[in-house]
């Protein structure tokens, strides 16, 4: 499998999703301090997506906060992942697009730079990843509680 390095010590896929260049532009816009040696904040934020799926959707090998994932094969595991996480970027893509049109460019920084939104939304992403596929060992809560998700946060969003 062809890999690159993520800026943060980190292999991932060639093919691994990235964010779309209007959402890339909504992260360069975000008030943070970066280093410029460090990461940048898009490989931040995909860092974060993946570590958030895989605490989910974890490959064989590695543990996981919801016990043993039920796959035949590990690059069902791999591919749910890749899934879950190209459907986050479309969603944030949209909906901070959706966000800037009505209210602004700083309402739709307000939600990227939301750790209880990011959380939430990746959430509903695996969820209905879990859902399209019958991933039982995702079904809810369990999603919610894997990403630290409170119900009561849920219920606002």
């Amino acid at each position: 499998m062809l890999c690159t390095f993520d800026g943060m010590g980190a292999h991932v896929p060639a093919h691994a999703p990235q964010p779309s260049p209007t959402l890339q532009r909504f992260l360069a816009a975000l008030p943070i301090n970066s280093n410029s040696s460090g990461p940048t904040p898009v490989q931040q934020l995909m860092k974060r997506v993946r570590d958030l799926v895989a605490s989910v959707i974890p490959d064989e090998a590695a543990p996981s906060l919801l016990g043993p994932f039920p796959l035949l094969n590990t690059s069902l595991g791999a591919e749910r992942r890749i899934e879950a996480t190209k459907l986050y970027c479309h969603s944030l893509d949209t909906i901070l697009q959706n966000e800037q049109r009505t209210n602004g460019l700083p309402a739709a920084l307000a939600l990227l730079g939301s750790a209880k939104f990011q959380r939430g939304l990746i959430a509903c992403c695996i969820e209905v990843v879990a859902a399209c596929y019958r991933m039982v060992s995702c079904a809810f809560p369990n999603v919610r509680m894997t990403v630290g998700l409170l119900g009561s946060w849920v219920t606002r969003m």
